[in-house]
């Protein structure tokens, strides 16, 4: 009898952790959707943390350049005269000003600069324009772990390449037959030494160019570090776009997915945050926008236009 009590009772024990297990199974399957939930609003509100740093940055460059913005784009000639900048010069995009990266209290990675071991960089001057990973989109499937888009300097956090993470508006700035939007001799860091011709030099704008600037979209979360309107996607959710320009619009995002094939994604904004994009506005307040208040839209990306 004892013996068989026993058997029974091990029997009993059995089932009791399988029901045991099961509660725990069920309450993981409840509770694993809200983890995620909140992992994911948590990515969002640090994104959102990143690009208010950027437009406080630029509002402090702002005070310094005479009401300029940050320039985002930079046109040089390939040929002489070598007082031109060459082409090359990866400090001519935003995220690699001088002025404004002390502004934003990040590195300033100088040509002579050393890298770590295996750092997969192997010209400090290639990382110049490369932005410290914590203030990176969590939510982006890029990492760059280590390879030609990061840099780990001998001292100091690693730093990454803006594309994959952030890009900035450069809708109305990347025609090089005009001259409205050259940014004059205000930044150290932009100086030009002889009037280029119209078009070349550093693109940007100023306070008084910026209709509704609470309106306007000045960096939102992209694929790429400069973005355009072309790369916004399509409103109708089309994969591809009869009579638009491949090489700005080659696929909709929606349809591609981040990461891109081949590079066939280019100047596009990203919805990572449940099909939203962080976006940061001229006047400095920074939101999560809906896709299809993005796709297309000239009123939040044509920043001259009322």
């Amino acid at each position: 009898m004892p013996t068989r009590f026993a058997a029974r009772k091990r029997a009993f024990t059995l089932v009791e952790l399988l029901v045991v297990i099961g509660i725990i199974a069920v309450l993981i399957s409840i509770l694993l959707p809200a983890l995620n939930k909140a992992r994911e609003t948590a990515m969002k509100t640090q994104c959102l943390s990143n690009l208010h740093q950027f437009v406080l940055a630029d509002q402090m460059y702002m005070n310094q350049s005479k009401g300029w913005h940050v320039p985002g784009w930079t046109a040089f000639l390939l040929t002489p005269p070598s007082t031109y900048q060459p082409n090359s010069a990866l400090t001519n995009n935003w995220s690699g000003n001088y002025l404004w990266r002390k502004c934003l209290n990040v590195p300033i990675v100088e040509g002579t600069d050393v890298a770590a071991p295996n750092s997969g960089v192997q010209a400090a001057r290639f990382a110049q324009e490369f932005l410290p990973r914590k203030l990176m989109c969590p939510s982006a499937l890029r990492t760059f772990a280590g390879g030609s888009g990061s840099y780990q300097p001998l001292t100091g956090d690693e730093l990454v390449t803006p594309n994959g993470f952030y890009g900035m508006n450069l809708q109305g700035l990347e025609n090089q037959s005009t001259v409205t939007h050259r940014v004059p001799i205000t930044d150290p860091q932009c100086s030009q030494a002889i009037d280029p011709p119209a078009g070349y030099g550093h693109h940007g704008y100023s306070a008084s160019q910026v209709k509704h600037a609470s309106e306007k979209l000045e960096w939102i979360d992209g694929v790429n570090k400069v973005v355009n309107m072309d790369g916004s996607g399509d409103p109708s959710g089309s994969p591809t776009h009869a009579g638009t320009d491949p090489w700005l619009w080659p696929r909709d995002y929606d349809k591609i997915g981040e990461s891109g094939t081949n590079g066939t994604i280019t100047r596009s904004s990203a919805w990572r945050h449940r099909g939203y994009a962080n976006v940061a506005f001229f006047d400095g307040h920074c939101e999560s926008v809906r896709s299809d208040a993005i796709k297309q839209n000239a009123k939040l990306w044509e920043v001259v236009l009322p």
